[in-house]
Order: C-alpha cells, then sequence, then structure tokens
C-alpha cells in the first residue's frame, strides 16, 4: 500500500549505524511525505463539514435559526446538539459519559452546537456564517491570577469528574481553585542541614505545540460480507483511537475498517478531537462519505498551561539539595484538559529523580476559560523547570558546572536511597563531553584570541514523570 512504499527492506542502500538492512516501517513514509493522514484522504461522493465554533470565552446558545443556512447552495445537512442521534451519541474515549455535543462552550473557538455538512468547506463556511445564533454571554476567567481570587467569576458551569489515577485533593474546592499538596520528609530539618538556601520564581506561560498534520477524519459505511453481517464503518484519521470511535456507534472492532497508519498530533496526545470523532454520524446522515478537518487556527490547543512557581532550596557547599519548598500556581485551562485531573496527580514531581526527601509541594490549580489540553502536557500541570533551575542556581553560587551538580544530586537506579551513579546518565554525559570538548568555566572568564567572548548553551532537563521509562535509541 502507498504509506509503506519503500519500507520494510525495498531500500537496498539504507544503513542503520551497527546494524544492516534495519527494515524501517513507518519512519521513511514520514520522511518522504507519503504518509497520508485523515486530512488527505479524498474518496468519491466525499462531502465536508465544519463545526460552529465559539466567538466568547464562555458562552451558552439560547437558541440558533438554520433556515437561512440550509437555503445555501450546496448545503446537505445541519445537525444541532437538540438532534436525537447527536444525543444518543455516545463517549468514545476516556472518563464518564458527557453530551457530546451541547450548548454550551468553554473556551473561545470551542466545536458548540451546531455541524454543517456540504459539498465543500466554503460552502460550509458560508452557512455557518448564515446561522442566526442568539449567545448568552457567561462570566469568564481568562487571567490564571484574577481567577483564583475570591470575587472571581466560577469560570465552568460544569466541573471535571474525579481522577482516575490522583489521590483525593488535599483540601476541598474553593471558587475556582482546587488544591494539592504532597509532603515528604522533615522540611525544617533539610533547612538546617543546608549551608546555603536560594529563593526564586519562575513564570511558565502557556504553549502549544505545532501538529504539522491538524486532526481530520473522512468515514463511510459499506457493507463487506467478509467482516460479518451488518455494515462496517470505515473511517480514516483517527488510527489510535479507531476501536473507541466504533465504540461511539455500536461497532465491533472487527466490522471498524482502517487502511491508513497516521494520525497526526504530538507526544502524549491521546485525546481525539471532534473532527475525528463525528464523521460517521455525519456520513450515515448524508448517506455518502464526510470528511472534517481542522484548520491550524483551530488546531491551537495547549501543550502546557501557564505556571507561576515559588521555590525555595537548601543545599550544601558541595551543592547537594538538602531541601525543597515548592509553592505554584496553575492554569488549569478550559473544561474537560485532563480526563486524569490537573491537581493531586503529584507522584512523579519534579523532584522524583533527586536524592533529597525532605520536600513539600504545594500547588493552586485555577479553573479558567482558556487552553484544553487533550491530554498532553504530561496530563498535569507539573512543573518542570523547577528543579532544573534549581540545579544552574546552586551551580552559579558555588562556581561549578551543572552538569556536576546534576549528578550529584541524581540518585541511583534502584531509589532514591541509591547512591549509585546512573550508569547510562554517565555514559551519555562523558560521550557529549567529548563530542563537543567540553571545557566549563564561568560566564566571561575567557575570551577569543581577538578579545570576543563566545560560548555554548546546553539545557539539562529532567522528566521525572518517564525517569522509569527504557529508550532504544538508532541513529
Amino acid at each position: 500500500m502507498a504509506d509503506l512504499a519503500g519500507a520494510n527492506g525495498q531500500r537496498e542502500d539504507f544503513r542503520v549505524v551497527g546494524k544492516h538492512n534495519l527494515p524501517g516501517k513507518l519512519s521513511y513514509a514520514l520522511a518522504t511525505g507519503i504518509a497520508k493522514f485523515g486530512i488527505d484522504y479524498v474518496v468519491p461522493g466525499m462531502a465536508h463539514a465544519k463545526f460552529l465554533r465559539s466567538p466568547y470565552a464562555n458562552a451558552r446558545i439560547r437558541s440558533v435559526g438554520t433556515a437561512r443556512a440550509r437555503a445555501v447552495p450546496g448545503v446537505l445537512d445541519i445537525v444541532t446538539w437538540e438532534d436525537e442521534d447527536v444525543k444518543k451519541l455516545g463517549a468514545g474515549g476516556f472518563g464518564p459519559p458527557a453530551a457530546y455535543i451541547d450548548d454550551t462552550a468553554d473556551m473561545e473557538n470551542a466545536e458548540v452546537g451546531v455541524v454543517v455538512i456540504a459539498e465543500n468547506e466554503d460552502i460550509c463556511e458560508e452557512a455557518l456564517r448564515a446561522l442566526d445564533v442568539d449567545w448568552e454571554i457567561l462570566p469568564h476567567v481568562v487571567d490564571v491570577l484574577k481567577g483564583r481570587q475570591d470575587a472571581a467569576p466560577i469560570a465552568r458551569q460544569r466541573q471535571d469528574a474525579p481522577s482516575m489515577f490522583a489521590p483525593p485533593p488535599s483540601q476541598p474546592k474553593r471558587g475556582n481553585v482546587s488544591y494539592a499538596a504532597t509532603v515528604q520528609g522533615d522540611l525544617a530539618q533539610g533547612f538546617k542541614e543546608a549551608d546555603h538556601i536560594v529563593e526564586y520564581t519562575l513564570k511558565l506561560p502557556a504553549f502549544l505545540s505545532g501538529m504539522p498534520n491538524p486532526p481530520a477524519s473522512v468515514a463511510w459505511w459499506e457493507s463487506d460480507p467478509y467482516h460479518g453481517e451488518g455494515p462496517d464503518l470505515h473511517i480514516e484519521g483517527a488510527v489510535q483511537r479507531r476501536e473507541n470511535v466504533g465504540m461511539m456507534y455500536g461497532v465491533p472492532p472487527e466490522k471498524t475498517v482502517q487502511t491508513g497508519l497516521f494520525q497526526g498530533g504530538r507526544y502524549c496526545d491521546w485525546g481525539l478531537r471532534k473532527s475525528q470523532e463525528i464523521t460517521p454520524l455525519l456520513a450515515k446522515r448524508v448517506g455518502r462519505p464526510v470528511r472534517c478537518s481542522n484548520t491550524r487556527e483551530e488546531t491551537f490547543d495547549f501543550l502546557m498551561n501557564e505556571r507561576y512557581m515559588y521555590l525555595k532550596v537548601g543545599f550544601t557547599n558541595e551543592g547537594l539539595i538538602t531541601a525543597v519548598d515548592d509553592f505554584s500556581i496553575a492554569d488549569n485551562g478550559a473544561y474537560g484538559s485532563s480526563s486524569f485531573g490537573a491537581a493531586n496527580d503529584q507522584g512523579y514531581g519534579p523532584y522524583y529523580t533527586l536524592k533529597c526527601k525532605n520536600i513539600s509541594q504545594r500547588m493552586d490549580v485555577v479553573d479558567t476559560n482558556r487552553g484544553k489540553m487533550y491530554l498532553s502536557g504530561q496530563h498535569c500541570p507539573f512543573n518542570w523547570d523547577s528543579g532544573t533551575m534549581a540545579i544552574y542556581l546552586i551551580a552559579e553560587k558555588l562556581g561549578l558546572d551543572p552538569i556536576d551538580v546534576a549528578k550529584l544530586n541524581l540518585h541511583g537506579p534502584d531509589s532514591q536511597d541509591d547512591t549509585r551513579p546512573v550508569p547510562s546518565f554517565e555514559a551519555c554525559m562523558e560521550a557529549g563531553r567529548e563530542l563537543m570538548g567540553w571545557q566549563w568555566h564561568r560566564s566571561g572568564e575567557r575570551t577569543l584570541p581577538d578579545g570576543r567572548r563566545h560560548g555554548a548553551s546546553f539545557r539539562y532537563q529532567i522528566c521525572p514523570r518517564h525517569a522509569f521509562s527504557g529508550y532504544e535509541c538508532k541513529l
């Protein structure tokens, strides 16, 4: 098939360091651009669909008139949240059942209320503009610090379901704020053992991860006796959750058909967009294939939401961290950002790889009307950079190479009590130093022969959530 052209040993000159003729199943298709994602599929008789999107950060549709939109030439159907087949549509993803399309949007540009099906996307856009929508603009929160205040409006009419993995919150929710607290060891004793204490603040703005292939799917229904009695659902562009989409429509896995191998998305992106789930319903309504795809503007999803971090760290003259006091404020984003829960799951916090056991983590997690994460952002607003920054500040204070500070504080492979070096970490550091001719010195101490300063900057980043993972890298 086209997606695999050139793969599996067909490239005679293909080599991998250390191994010859290693088959590449997907990499060739991706590297050469022949891989087909949902947005690339064109099938005979295919119609197109688009969602109505909210122009407001928090709003409800009081009513919508569709007569003018239905009169636009080329419009095939208009679906609303009030239609019975939409109400019966089951949830194929994680978490408790919820209305697939409803009348409320919790963030600007969110899909809400209406889907138009037409001969092409331009007609869809024209019909959406012709809808007569009566909006009720609701109080909203787009500033995480203001949303934390007692007088702030409530950002969500709906509330997240309890997390599947996190422990109960440390205290009841108040207003928009959920609370998480994890304390281990003896913080006071840890600061007594410190020769130095550094205090600092960090702000990480919200950011997204660019998706080269926007979420999309095309679906159609067909009868193929090879798969048994009854109609088959053929869907492309929802590979990772093909069976979940089938569940939404009561179709067993053996009757849910796909031929493509590529979905798009990004690392740790488990959640399908509505554009990847709605097409089977639309195809059934109009009796022909339907494709629904997001534009790049519509795919402005957050990878990590905004965070404010306030740190106090104690350490010895050798650079060993003895205590960490971490208070943070994190943006919880729009409703449904994560079925794992954005609060309380501190088990793999940013200090998981450190020898230090005297740690206090307190986090205020604030509901807002911006930024949906679709189970990305490591599921929770972790403070990945707080421990990294401590290592750099300690190194600067003591005049040490940050790599040496990191090595000193990294616990051994078995547990936090393991003082042995981590072999893979040591090997990577030494290989990197040799490769780069690494000769650390204080900033500004050396210059080039012509008097100019020079340097290279490298970022040591802890990823505690995957400190237990194994990797097999091929270069």
